[in-house]
């Protein structure tokens, strides 16, 4: 435990020595090495969020206290002085704003793990399969009144449905409105290191609301009963005993379908 917490000691100092400066230092160089840092190493929440892709917000990176030295001339020139082309910039529409924002990434030498290079993001719910995405039942009760919150890397991960889901009766599983989700412009993107994965950074305030859920359902197979939350989606009703079994297997094999 000790060498693991010496261990984030040394990256912390190495941290803090990679972007301090001297005075004797070209702005520039100090600008492109806390940039660099920030963008490879350090934009993790709550100091940054980053979408899956990689890039971040200009107007988010130019309120940070790292670049509270420069100027907001000296940071636009320093920005556009990119002779290393080692960043990557790009103006696309923001759900935040209502309107388009400039956004930057790092091209290499990434070490965020929420970071992933195969993401594409999509425009249109067309080829878009169900969505879910599955709570325990704690953040269930707080999701259907305030929306689902991010994991720690500020992203919300959804699953595709697929003909051999294995249901986990543990969870409560929140099928989304895709083409709501789309049409109210949250962004959605898919992962292709999983066929599975689908990630989004939520509404401008970073959740997924309620008003994007089509049904919520949780299997309790063990207990014989196939119940549909929450109070404003049509109810199911227990099983006869005869079909019990056979809805075991069937959820097993991936054979029942579950409509909003």
């Amino acid at each position: 435990m000790l060498s693991r917490t010496l261990y984030a000691s040394q990256l912390e100092l190495n941290a803090l020595r990679y972007i301090s400066s001297t005075s004797a230092e070209d702005l520039s160089v100090v600008f492109n090495r806390r940039l660099k840092w920030l963008l490879r190493h350090g934009a993790v929440p709550p100091t940054l969020t980053l979408r899956p892709d990689g890039f971040a917000r200009v107007d988010d990176i130019r309120r940070l206290p790292l670049f509270r030295k420069f100027t907001p001339i000296e940071f636009d020139d320093f920005l556009a002085e990119d002779q290393s082309q080692f960043f990557k910039i790009t103006q696309e529409y923001d759900h935040r704003t209502g309107h388009d924002s400039f956004w930057i990434r790092a091209r290499t030498g990434h070490t965020i793990k929420s970071i992933d290079w195969s993401v594409r993001r999509l425009h249109s719910p067309e080829n878009v399969p169900p969505l879910v995405c599955p709570l325990d039942p704690e953040t269930w009760a707080y999701a259907q009144h305030y929306g689902i919150p991010p994991e720690t890397d500020g992203l919300i991960r959804l699953r595709a449905i697929s003909a051999k889901e294995n249901f986990d009766t543990n969870h409560v599983f929140a099928f989304l409105d895709v083409n709501k989700m789309l049409a109210s412009r949250i962004p959605l993107w898919r992962s292709m290191r999983s066929r599975m994965t689908w990630l989004t950074t939520g509404d401008p305030t970073g959740v997924l609301p309620p008003e994007m859920f089509l049904d919520a359902t949780q299997y309790e197979v063990d207990r014989q009963t196939l119940i549909s939350v929450p109070e404003n989606v049509q109810s199911r009703a227990a099983l006869p005993d005869s079909q019990v079994s056979g809805l075991a297997d069937e959820l097993r094999d991936g054979a029942v379908s579950v409509n909003a």
